[in-house]
């Protein structure tokens, strides 16, 4: 079997073929040990790429994180806040402020979080509202200002501008950048409510410029008021035109004030009319931050109705001092702090009575009086009475008093104000014309009773007494003495009563008659009633009018004939000569 010669060429053949595998087999796997050397050089390529990426990537995420660091560092030394969020208003990050206004202690506590878990929770919805629409519309938001709630409870008012975060035309989020104007916008009110004030204020106020020629640059409208101009006429006028004073004087003031830093003083101002206005200028120099001057501010105060009421005073008080009448002024505490050269020279305490109490100069006597005129004049505002001075001397003068009382402007009493006039003269005068109107009156009755009274001797020993009108008590009296003064003075027997012209007789009358007849009597002279009428006669007995021995004639004519008729049978027997006799 070995050595057959059809298996062993077979065998052969198997193994040419063989050989010619091995050799196919060993081409291949040279082959793929070539392309394997590529591969691996390959690898080997790109590991050392791969390392060469990983180190600079390493690099690059090294100057991220120090960009990162230093852009962290410059965002939190900026005063404003500053933040990012996402698409869901989701916080992403912040600076230092940022953290601070959310009470943060470190940037994680506020990463993850929304609006609604912030200080300013109460406004969130509104935040929230105003981030989407800025993102759905992709436009930036500037300069927005909001109030914003501190975490201690305190609102601070933020100028927001929101900025959307595109990338590749996407918004990815938001970036917000706030800051803190609550101090400007304090400075921003202040100044509008200075700018307020000084606008509305009632002083002029004016202001100019440092340079050289000087020109007005603000005026408010109580300045223009002043001088009768528009804000436009104003504005820019030259410094020295407003004044009614030389120009050379105004700069050497602006030079002074410039060099003191404020003047003060009376000045004169032009209106646009041509008047002078007195004034009082109170100029002050502004500074900058850094102390250097730029420009003068003017106060005026108007003087026209202080000059006025100056005069008037000068003039009143000119009056009050010239006037003869004392006027003294006291305080709430009555003590004198004002007295007139009258008032001086009227009371004569030395030096003066200023200083001294009100009631130190009221007559003792007068004191209970002037503590009511003090209740009334409380109660009224005002007193006219008289009281009594005492003098420095001791001397006690009666006065007029007219007094008020002098209130503040709260309507409360300050002091009483008095006009006193002596009236020692008035007085005296007032006694001498009394006692010269007594010598008239008397003189004045004396004639009346002997007009009304007269005496009239017709004969020898017989004197007629006509009386007419009403007979009262004094006039009883004056035909008593008129009778009496007669028959002494005529020697008169014989008295004739002629009451014709008396209308009524009553007791008072007829008693005056009787009392008349027997003083007639005494002096031995006999009294003849004539002149009764049927009215008188029935009066008369109506009230048991009892004549007594007086002689009754029914008229003047018949007493005459009676008396002369008595005179002549009787002869001058004076004594024995009457009526009741010659019934005996």
């Amino acid at each position: 079997m070995p050595d057959d010669p059809v298996l062993k060429d077979s065998l052969q053949a198997e193994n040419a073929q063989l050989r010619l595998r091995i050799a196919e087999l060993e081409q291949r796997l040279q082959a793929e040990l070539q392309r394997v050397t590529v591969f691996q050089t390959q690898i080997q390529d790109m590991q050392h790429t791969l390392a060469h990426y990983e180190s600079s990537v390493a690099q690059l995420q090294t100057e991220a994180r120090q960009q990162q660091t230093l852009l962290q560092l410059i965002v939190d030394q900026m005063p404003q806040v500053i933040c990012w969020k996402d698409r869901s208003g989701r916080y992403l990050g912040g600076n230092r402020q940022m953290y601070n206004a959310a009470a943060a202690a470190t940037p994680a506590e506020i990463i993850g979080k929304t609006d609604y878990d912030m200080p300013w929770a109460d406004r969130a919805e509104e935040y929230i509202a105003d981030d989407q629409a800025v993102m759905a519309s992709g436009v930036s938001q500037l300069n927005y200002e909001v109030p914003v709630r501190q975490s201690d409870g305190s609102t601070v008012y933020v100028s927001s501008s929101r900025i959307p975060w595109v990338q590749n035309g996407t918004v990815l989020g938001l970036v917000t950048i706030a800051e803190d104007i609550t101090r400007r916008k304090l400075e921003q009110e202040q100044l509008r409510v200075f700018r307020d004030i000084v606008h509305s204020t009632p002083v002029p106020i004016g202001k100019v410029p440092l340079q050289a020629d000087p020109r007005l640059d603000y005026v408010n409208p109580a300045h223009c008021q002043l001088l009768g101009y528009t804000p436009d006429e104003l504005i820019g006028m030259p410094l020295v035109q407003e004044f009614a004073e030389d120009s050379d004087y105004i700069m050497s003031l602006f030079a002074l004030c410039l060099e003191q830093g404020v003047w003060q003083g009376e000045i004169r101002y032009r209106h646009k009319d041509g008047s002078t206005i007195p004034a009082y200028l109170t100029a002050n120099v502004l500074y900058d931050e850094t102390g250097v001057p730029y420009s003068v501010v003017g106060f005026v105060r108007d003087l026209r109705q202080q000059k006025q009421q100056e005069a008037q005073l000068r003039t009143f008080q000119l009056l009050v001092e010239s006037t003869p009448d004392a006027v003294i002024i006291t305080d709430h505490t009555e003590r004198i702090i004002y007295a007139n050269p009258a008032a001086e020279s009227m009371l004569g305490y030395p030096p003066s009575v200023v200083g001294r109490t009100g009631r130190s100069i009221i007559y003792a006597e007068d004191q209970d009086h002037i503590a009511q005129l003090v209740t009334q004049t409380l109660a009224r505002g005002y007193v006219y009475d008289r009281i009594r001075y005492i003098r420095g001397n001791g001397e006690v003068t009666p006065i007029q008093l007219s007094g008020f009382l002098l209130r503040d402007e709260e309507g409360q009493p300050m002091g009483f104000a008095s006009i006193s006039r002596d009236l020692t003269e008035e007085q005296r005068a007032a006694a001498e014309r009394q006692a010269l109107q007594a010598q008239i009156i008397a003189a004045q009755q004396a004639m009346v009773r002997e007009l009304s009274t007269p005496l009239m001797p017709i004969a020898d020993g017989v004197v007629v007494i006509p009386i007419i009108g009403s007979v009262d008590s004094q006039r009883a009296q004056a035909i008593m003495e008129t009778t009496l003064e007669g028959i002494t003075a005529h020697t008169a027997e014989v008295v004739i009563l002629d009451i014709t012209g008396v209308r009524v007789v009553d007791a008072q009358v007829a008693g005056a008659l009787m009392r008349t007849a027997q003083a007639a009597q005494l002096l031995g002279t006999e009294v003849v009633l004539t002149g009764i009428s049927a009215k008188i006669a029935q009066t008369l007995v109506q009230i048991g009018a009892n004549l007594g021995h007086i002689v009754t004639q029914s008229s003047l004519q018949q007493g005459i004939t009676y008396a002369i008729e008595r005179r002549q049978a009787s002869g001058r027997s004076r004594g024995g000569f009457s009526h009741y006799a010659d019934q005996s």
